[in-house]
């Protein structure tokens, strides 16, 4: 047996003896380079079945080390006992004890609770944000009580003329057949204590003329039906409006009276209201009366405007 391990290819006179298969090979590597490496693998293949047949073992046997055992599964840990189920009073059976995990397990999961949770929150604010249909708007009943002070002046066609400041209470009921306008009826007052008198001679039954203060009180009555609008049903501005029948008369401190004059009047004004609560309202309003009023000595004209403080409910 020589180095190739093969007994057929033998040179003799060589240091090292090689087979015609190896020497082959070699000569195809220095040829095709690389290429060569697997035809020496095809050499060595085929020298390896040879040997096989000969009874000779092509290559050693590779000694293969031992698999590690498997190694063993933990032991389980036993199960802790359950707590002891609790005595029932005379002779009842107790419930069973469900421990916490079996609780959790047979809960139900409600897992809409975050939106239904959310959409009840939107509720709530649209809630909030939407105010009440009734509250803080001009509508339904309405009803006003004003406190102030107004001018009065009376002329006479002859030239005479009456006149003086004084306080005015008026009151005022109706209701709104469309948001934002009242309609209804108004009773005011107007008394003048101890005005200014300046009587012409026409006017004196020969006593000429007369001027100065008249001791006594005017009273200057109105009673009529009147419109305010609420341009924004919601906010306090409002323009009023209405029709009246007037009257006016003059009592003397001696308890003499004068005949009353009578006659129609309109009036117009202007408003402004803050609200006080969810249907009350408080703020200032101006007004300007004007009434044609007659009696037996003639006809006379009034001119009256007034400044007051009203507190309504609408």
């Amino acid at each position: 047996m020589h180095d190739c391990g093969h007994p057929a290819y033998v040179f003799s006179g060589m240091s090292r003896p090689r087979c015609a298969g190896y020497e082959r090979a070699h000569m195809f590597k220095r040829r095709f380079g690389k290429a060569s490496v697997s035809l020496c693998g095809i050499a060595a293949y085929a020298w390896a079945r040879a040997a096989s047949a000969d009874g000779v073992a092509a290559f050693p046997p590779v000694e293969t080390a031992p698999e590690p055992p498997a190694p063993e599964p933990p032991t389980p840990e036993p199960p802790a006992p359950e707590p002891p189920a609790p005595e029932a009073p005379n002779g009842q059976v107790a419930p069973a004890a469900t421990t916490a995990p079996a609780l959790a397990s047979k809960a139900p999961r409600v897992h809409w609770a975050r939106s239904e949770r959310a959409e009840s929150q939107t509720e709530s604010k649209a809630e909030v944000a939407e105010p009440n249909p009734g509250v803080h708007l001009h509508d339904g009943l309405y009803y006003r009580v004003a406190f102030g002070a107004g001018h009065f002046r009376a002329r006479s066609e002859n030239g005479s003329s009456v006149s003086g400041w004084g306080f005015s209470p008026e009151f005022w009921i109706g209701g709104s057949p469309v948001v934002g306008l009242a309609l209804g009826g108004t009773v005011g007052f107007l008394l003048v204590p101890n005005p200014d008198a300046a009587i012409t001679a026409a006017d004196s039954d020969g006593a000429g003329d007369v001027s100065g203060e008249a001791r006594g009180i005017v009273t200057y009555s109105t009673i009529g039906v009147f419109a305010d609008y609420y341009p924004m049903p919601r906010a306090g501005l409002h323009i009023m409006t209405g029709l009246n029948l007037s009257s006016f008369k003059f009592t003397a401190d001696s308890g003499q009276e004068s005949q009353p004059a009578s006659g129609l009047g309109v009036f117009a004004g202007v408003g402004y209201e803050w609200w006080a609560g969810e249907q009350w309202s408080v703020g200032p309003l101006v007004r300007l009366h004007w009434a044609s009023v007659s009696d037996d000595g003639g006809t006379n004209s009034i001119l009256s405007p007034v400044f007051m403080l009203g507190i309504t409910n609408h």
